[in-house]
């Protein structure tokens, strides 16, 4: 000893801890969370949380030779971390799945314990799902976080947890895309009884920017829908057909609510041009997509949120996107 830390305490084993299934018997240090016990080396933990390095040299008692490091977190986070970084860190792929509550642990304790690498790994699978660019929001093909979460309250408290505000304008569309407006001010029920909820301010955020959506609609995406001289265009072979296809389509799009899951859909000619002549829908479809542009780049505002750079550069610098 040299003088600088107390001694360390060697009493019997605590039999109220249980020992996790991440145990290794050639471990160096005992990460302890709540009432469970992860036995593990101390090069491999400090390697990706080096600011641990004071608990590991001063530890307040020690277990067979084996230093225990007392943190105030969550069994279920280190768990979920541990199992990450020995079974699957090594190997992981863009292409791969990441399961929800080891994506909360990555971003939750690399936040906390300064683990640049950890969080920025959880982060490229985060950033896939909620991306800046429209074109990699059209890019998206299914998930790549599996189990996802029960509902879409999930991400945004998670993003809010941990101050990650460019994923926002994605989450939040998200949101209203998929989950009812009656969940989004009672809370969502979830299969275990419990109910995710969102701050009144979200709430607040999410029921304004649904009727944004609502009106940019008809403003950018489906705005040839609602112009005579647009749609049957001037090159248009068959006058009544397409004004009666015209027609149609309004009513898919606005009634009996207006769809905003169509909003910042792919376009889809089956549906979105059903009926109309091939002049008719390339004009259509060349007006949805630039359309699309105006609402992507407005679409941080219909939620009270700066725009896309400012909400950028209130993340912390550095983090990636998933290529």
């Amino acid at each position: 000893m040299n003088g600088f830390f107390p001694p360390v305490k060697k009493g019997r084993e605590d039999k109220t801890m249980k020992r996790s299934r991440i145990w290794f018997d050639d471990g160096s240090i005992i990460i302890q969370a709540e009432d469970t016990q992860f036995c593990v080396h101390k090069s491999v933990i400090l390697k990706h949380f080096p600011t641990l390095n004071d608990l590991v040299s001063s530890p307040q008692s020690s277990s067979n030779g084996c230093a225990i490091i007392k943190l105030s977190d969550s069994a279920k986070d280190w768990e979920s971390l541990l199992t990450m970084i020995y079974d699957h860190l090594p190997t992981c792929k863009s292409t791969d799945l990441i399961p929800f509550r080891t994506l909360v642990a990555m971003l939750r304790l690399g936040d906390k314990y300064h683990g640049h690498s950890i969080r920025e790994e959880a982060l490229r699978f985060l950033r896939y799902e909620f991306p800046q660019d429209l074109d990699d929001w059209m890019d998206i093909w299914g998930t790549k976080i599996y189990p996802y979460p029960e509902s879409e309250f999930d991400f945004i408290n998670l993003a809010d947890e941990i101050g990650l505000h460019s994923v926002l304008p994605a989450m939040y569309y998200t949101c209203i895309k998929y989950e009812k407006l009656k969940d989004i001010f009672y809370g969502h029920p979830n299969s275990d009884g419990s109910v995710m909820r969102l701050s009144s301010d979200v709430q607040a955020c999410l029921v304004i920017g649904r009727e944004k959506l609502a009106f940019a609609l008809r403003k950018h995406t489906f705005s040839w829908l609602y112009n005579k001289k647009i749609i049957p265009c001037s090159r248009c072979s068959a006058k009544p057909e397409c004004t009666a296809a015209r027609n149609q389509l309004i009513r898919k799009v606005w009634m009996p609510v207006p769809n905003i899951s169509l909003a910042l859909d792919v376009w889809n000619r089956s549906e979105f041009a059903s009926g109309l002549c091939s002049f008719c829908a390339y004009t259509a479809e060349k007006l949805f997509h630039s359309g699309q542009e105006k609402l992507w780049i407005e679409l941080p505002s219909y939620f009270g949120l700066p725009s896309w750079d400012e909400l950028e550069n209130l993340d912390d610098p550095g983090s990636p996107s998933l290529s």
